[in-house]
């Protein structure tokens, strides 16, 4: 870290032209990325997918870094997935090392394992499903060093945390697009053939997939 003189200072804000960021920090990330015996800062984090099936859980497994936090977060917003918190912090880990994660027998996960890399923020980072078709009882999830079984880190995750406003909010959402889907049919069924033929042209350009399972069916 370094101090720059700034070329104006305002009332409310300072100019600095011109300036000359070191590098260090970039090359950093890379450097540690690749170097195996030292020890990493690393997280667990946890999202519920809202809009996957059932109990769908993404585990994640990252160095404590902001920026991939806030990447996870912006990927994770597009699935409305809710953080559940819990305790992200892991005994030291190393890069390049396997862990292993396992839970109930009724709890599903693909895959059970994890590498701890490093991946750019604009990369899609890896994470693990855990999938339940429900949740009556509370799961405990251990992480597990694969080559030495060593315990890194452990949670429990109780139905409580599970059920949130959130959830209810995408739901309502969910309900208040169906709605809307129906009044727009009743709307160009009511406009007459040339209106349908315009709507199903356009629903051959935005979801052909559709269309194509209606024709198979009808």
């Amino acid at each position: 870290m370094t101090l720059e003189t700034p070329t104006r200072i305002h009332l409310f804000h300072v100019v600095l032209e011109n300036p000359s960021f070191s590098q260090l920090g970039v090359l950093w990330r890379k450097i540690r990325s690749t170097v195996t015996f030292i020890p990493i800062h690393s997280l667990v984090l946890i999202y519920r997918a809202l809009r996957a099936a059932d109990i769908t859980l993404h585990l994640y497994l990252i160095p404590n870094d902001h920026s991939l936090r806030k990447a996870i977060e912006e990927e994770e917003t597009k699935w409305e997935s809710k953080l559940v918190p819990k305790p992200p912090q892991t005994n030291a880990l190393y890069f390049g090392s396997q862990y292993e994660v396992s839970g109930t027998s009724e709890l599903k996960i693909t895959p059970d394992q994890l590498e701890l890399c490093y991946r750019s923020p604009a990369d899609q980072q890896s994470y693990i499903e855990l999938y339940m078709t429900d949740m009556e009882e509370e799961i405990k999830l251990h992480m597990k060093d694969r080559k030495d079984g060593k315990l890194v880190w452990n949670t429990f995750v109780r139905p409580e945390a599970m059920n949130s406003d959130e959830e209810e909010e995408v739901l309502s959402m969910q309900n208040k697009q169906k709605v809307m889907n129906e009044a727009l049919l009743q709307l160009v069924e009511r406009k007459g053939a040339r209106a349908q033929e315009e709507l199903y042209q356009s629903l051959r350009e935005t979801d052909p997939y559709l269309v194509q399972d209606l024709e198979q069916s009808s």
